[in-house]
């Protein structure tokens, strides 16, 4: 026999190529990604109030009591992101489900439906992955594009969900006054004074809305901005820790009064076009507080789905036979023309910012 004809006619398949690690990078603490509720259906409401930081008025203890104004509530509701998609299983795969005489073209078979079902769930967290970057690193907005997919900015967009961050807390920032900006300076700038730029940030934050900082999420360029820096050199020859995190290229704990620092340029996502997009800028500096569901909620809503045939004598039987689920979700059904099964998957899913002025997304160099 022809040694090549050989080799090929036998079927010593040992695995799948994986061309490259499935999922996008999910780098945050784990808090962050956390569902923290459930809702019926695809529309979540909350209720908005400004805390309260007024003192109480002193009074002679003879006088009367003194009247205050507490002020009102407001009600929002937002439309959830519903994600749903199919996919066809090969019909040589189902063949091979069915042939009782080969266990290795069950096991193919049984692989290829595996397969095709891990893709369609990776799909669906990849989603939920991008939605709380984009909330928490890339402004707040989610732009969904004319054919349903994820995109980075608003161009030709279908609709999207905006958590309104509001100007104070982009670009430069703006401190209490509403009017002088957080960042005076730009941060290329080697003498910047970086450290009291910081200071200002992380005082102004915990004043803005009552949430201390805990995380910051540095566009590639920021390292280097810090290592040029005039002010934080100086910083480094008494901190033998900081010189050593800097010489390894990372960021040492508690740096400029930030209990943790991490980089961003490794968080990306693949949009329809298969381009690579980033959440976090060059020289982006987003900050965020410890994860609480006090201002952040990962919200997950419900979805109809059919949970036996699809044939019925009465609308009420076919209503009894629906089942609501909860998240993510998925099922199969067969098709006749031509024989095979398609495989339905999807999600109801929203990260909710419920304090929008917790959340800083700023540019180091303007």
């Amino acid at each position: 026999m022809d040694p090549i004809g050989e080799v090929l006619g036998i079927d010593n398949v040992v695995g799948v190529i994986q061309k490259s690690t499935p999922g996008i990078p999910a780098p945050l603490p784990p808090g962050y990604y956390e569902v923290n509720r459930s809702v019926e259906g695809d529309m979540v409401g909350f209720d908005s109030e400004e805390g309260e930081r007024k003192t109480a008025p002193i009074v002679d203890r003879s006088s009367p009591s003194r009247h205050v104004v507490v002020d009102g509530m407001s009600s929002e509701k937002i439309r959830m992101l519903t994600a749903k998609m199919n996919a066809t299983v090969d019909p040589n795969a189902l063949q091979n489900l069915r042939d009782p005489g080969s266990m290795q073209k069950q096991k193919n078979g049984r692989a290829e439906v595996a397969r095709v079902a891990g893709r369609l769930a990776k799909q669906l967290i990849n989603t939920r992955t991008a939605a709380n970057h984009m909330m928490l690193l890339g402004g707040g907005v989610i732009h969904v594009g004319p054919d349903g997919d994820l995109q980075a900015t608003s161009a030709s967009e279908m609709y999207s969900v905006d958590a309104s961050i509001p100007a104070s807390n982009k670009d430069q920032g703006l401190q209490m006054d509403g009017a002088t900006a957080l960042l005076a300076t730009t941060w290329d700038n080697v003498a910047a004074d970086i450290p009291a730029m910081m200071q200002l940030i992380v005082d102004t934050a915990l004043m803005r809305c009552g949430y201390k900082l805990d995380l910051a999420v540095i566009g590639k360029n920021v390292l280097g901005y810090f290592l040029a820096n005039t002010m934080v050199k100086e910083l480094m020859k008494s901190n033998v820790a900081m010189t050593t995190a800097f010489g390894n290229n990372a960021i040492p704990d508690e740096f400029l009064g930030v209990p943790k620092w991490m980089k961003g340029s490794g968080m990306f996502w693949v949009d329809k076009d298969n381009g690579y997009q980033q959440f976090v800028g060059d020289d982006d500096l987003c900050l965020l507080p410890a994860a609480s569901a006090s201002w952040l909620e990962c919200v997950e809503g419900s979805h109809l789905i059919a949970n036996t045939g699809t044939v019925y004598p009465s609308l009420e039987q076919a209503h009894a036979a629906l089942v609501e689920v909860t998240g993510k979700w998925g099922f199969a059904e067969l098709s006749n023309d031509p024989t095979g099964v398609k495989m339905v998957a999807g999600d109801t899913y929203l990260p909710m910012l419920k304090v929008p002025k917790a959340v800083y997304k700023l540019d180091v160099k303007f």
